[in-house]
């Protein structure tokens, strides 16, 4: 008996001594803990960011939650390295849901029924300013990519990063307008139309960027797009059949939590993007079901916990090279800006219910917001390799710069007065 029981000590030992040195004495447990840390700051910084504001930069400035960038590169590899590339691989399962919620929650804000009542000067305003900022980014990106990007990465670069830098985002003009005096409300209100709507463009080239990306891996690739595309179709009947009837509030999250996890999960093992997938679904349930106001009231409860768990995981995977990345960071920047100055000089001069506003224009569309960076994100995740996380880091540097220079740019068109929540 006694030495039955060494034997099975020992054996069981040995089994445990072999896992160990095949897997580390701490790999199985430390995604777990930085899964506790993540959630932890995700929790904590919900309930202390977006909160009251005043009307300075500074204030306004923590909308963007940029700063919890720079707690995700504190657990980076660089610094704790408590989310290293073993641990973001484990978790991946994770980002994917966010980028699916994210995505979801994007594609819910465009409804034709809502988006008929909005002028008409504001779709080919959007759409004008957009491709001007996405061609001159495009050239300036693409020119300035190292020798050692050939195609086709180079090219899905230059398009998905110029697709990032075509949006708008209006949280800074919401602020601003309610300080704004009677004479430019109409001009903030214009540019908050517009900034709602010309996020379609930049997620419409996402898309396409990723059926290119994956023409360009070949026949086995194009196969699988040939099985996802009716799986997707099919993943929208089962989704409007869940919801052809009326459900509790519990039944509905628990059908949305469900399905987002399992359009991220076959868009992942499909090499296509989690956030695409569930646009292109969020646009379609929007547009179809009776429930969509419970359905966006579910998503925007926890946009920001998701989108400051997207800032950490991105934080983390920043990969920054030092001074030598500002340089084209900053040109980045220009090459935004000077997008933004023609489309808004363009649609201004062209279109006849946007003639009484300013030249400068497009000061008011120059802050990015939050879709930049999950798109960024996205692609980083999609594309994977040292050169693409060299190049979008840089990129996103150029949306902190962009970010801290678009809030006194937009004090030129209206001044900054009183103080606001959010």
């Amino acid at each position: 008996m006694i030495i039955t029981e060494r034997t099975d000590s020992t054996f069981y030992d040995a089994i445990i001594l072999d896992f160990r040195e095949k897997n580390g004495n701490s790999m199985n447990m430390k995604p777990f803990f930085a899964f506790f840390i993540v959630f932890v700051i995700a929790l904590v910084g919900y309930h202390f960011s977006f909160r009251r504001l005043g009307a300075g930069a500074g204030s306004r400035l923590r909308l963007t939650g940029l700063e919890f960038l720079a707690f995700g590169l504190v657990l980076g590899p660089g610094f704790l390295n408590v989310i290293d590339e073993h641990t973001a691989k484990s978790l991946e399962p994770l980002t994917a849901l966010v980028m699916g919620w994210l995505g979801l929650l994007f594609g819910f804000q465009f409804e034709v029924f809502k988006l008929r009542r909005l002028p008409r000067a504001c779709f080919p305003a959007a759409l004008v300013e957009s491709m001007f900022t996405f061609v001159f980014v495009f050239f300036g990106v693409f020119f300035m990519l190292p020798d050692g990007f050939f195609f086709p990465t180079g090219l899905l670069c230059a398009i998905v990063l110029s697709a990032a830098a075509a949006c708008s985002a209006q949280t800074g003009l919401a602020l601003a307008q309610a300080g704004a005096g009677p004479d430019r409300s109409g001009l903030i209100r214009t540019l908050r139309y517009i900034a709602g709507v010309d996020g379609l463009f930049p997620m419409l080239i996402l898309c396409v960027a990723h059926v290119f990306s994956a023409w360009s891996h070949g026949a086995g690739a194009l196969g699988a797009g040939a099985v996802l595309i009716p799986a997707f179709a099919g993943l929208v009947v089962l989704y409007f059949l869940l919801l052809a009837r009326r459900r509790q509030a519990n039944e509905l999250a628990l059908v949305i939590i469900g399905m987002t996890l399992l359009v991220s999960g076959a868009a992942a093992m499909a090499g296509f993007s989690p956030l695409a997938a569930n646009f292109i679904l969020g646009v379609c349930i929007v547009n179809i079901t009776r429930e969509k106001e419970k359905i966006f009231n579910l998503l925007v409860s926890i946009e920001k916990p998701a989108y400051i768990l997207l800032l950490l995981f991105f934080g983390a995977a920043w990969q920054v090279t030092g001074v030598s990345m500002l340089l084209p960071a900053v040109l980045y920047a220009v090459f935004r800006f000077a997008g933004k100055m023609a489309g808004g000089f363009t649609v201004t001069a062209l279109l006849k219910p946007l003639r009484a506003h300013p030249r400068s224009f497009g000061l008011g569309l120059l802050e990015l917001g939050g879709l930049p960076v999950v798109i960024l994100y996205d692609f980083q995740q999609s594309v994977p390799g040292q050169g693409v996380a060299t190049v979008v880091g840089i990129a996103l540097a150029a949306i902190v710069v962009n970010d801290l220079v678009s809030l006194f740019m937009l004090t030129g068109l209206v001044p900054r007065n009183g103080e606001t929540k959010i």
